[in-house]
């Protein structure tokens, strides 16, 4: 039997990095349309986040503005665990201006927030869920589409 690969399936997030803005040197277009490029100081690297496989989640919605088009980005998942703020590395988080890059199934890499224009990160926290009981999100708000690296 060979072993093939379905391309029917819809990518899924596989990971997720993270990086404070003050730790980017700096960014900028990419080579080809819609692609950005982040270069961060030395001494650093992205911070990967651990989550539950299958529950990442990335919205863009776009929005019509007298200003002109405005897209919202939202990036949920979920961590195990009662209290995901005391997962390593993810308190710090709170109210920081961070960029957000993502990786899918596929290989395509999306980026949410810049250094001009940042992510933010939020928890809601819920009792009620059974398998997780945060739902961690970064979220931006552009005037650009999610960026691919």
């Amino acid at each position: 039997m060979l072993d093939q690969k379905n391309e029917i399936l819809a990518p899924v997030i596989t990971k997720i990095f993270y990086q404070f803005r003050n730790n980017i040197q700096s960014d900028g277009p990419g080579s080809t349309p819609g692609s950005w490029i982040i270069n961060l100081y030395s001494g650093y690297s992205w911070k990967e986040i651990k989550f539950s496989p299958g529950t990442a989640d990335f919205v863009q919605t776009k929005k019509n503005t007298d200003a002109g088009d405005l897209f919202e980005q939202k990036l949920q998942f979920s961590i195990p665990g009662d209290d995901s703020l005391n997962f390593e590395g993810l308190s710090d988080l709170d109210q920081m201006p961070v960029v957000v890059k993502f990786e899918y199934s596929s290989g395509l890499v999306k980026l949410i927030g810049t250094k001009s224009v940042p992510a933010e990160f939020t928890d809601d926290y819920s009792s009620n869920r059974t398998s997780t009981k945060d739902i961690l999100e970064f979220f931006c708000k552009a005037t650009h589409r999610a960026y691919t690296l």
